[in-house]
């Protein structure tokens, strides 16, 4: 299976507005959801989306 490196950008321009890169985006994560991709990302980018997650649960509340 082929391994992808999930940035930040990838799960951000596929929730966030219109762009030519939504799409891609959507198609990405939903190959790695299917199993067709094998998708890795690192301690930073964890990190990095941890507040944005902290606030989207916080709005949902």
């Amino acid at each position: 299976m082929k391994r992808v490196f999930v940035d930040t950008n990838i799960p951000m321009y596929w929730g966030g507005a219109e762009s030519a890169y939504k799409e891609p985006c959507g198609y990405i994560l939903g190959a790695i959801a299917r199993e067709e991709l094998y998708g890795e990302t690192s301690a930073e980018v964890f990190l990095k989306n941890i507040p944005l997650a902290q606030g989207i649960f916080y709005i949902w509340q």
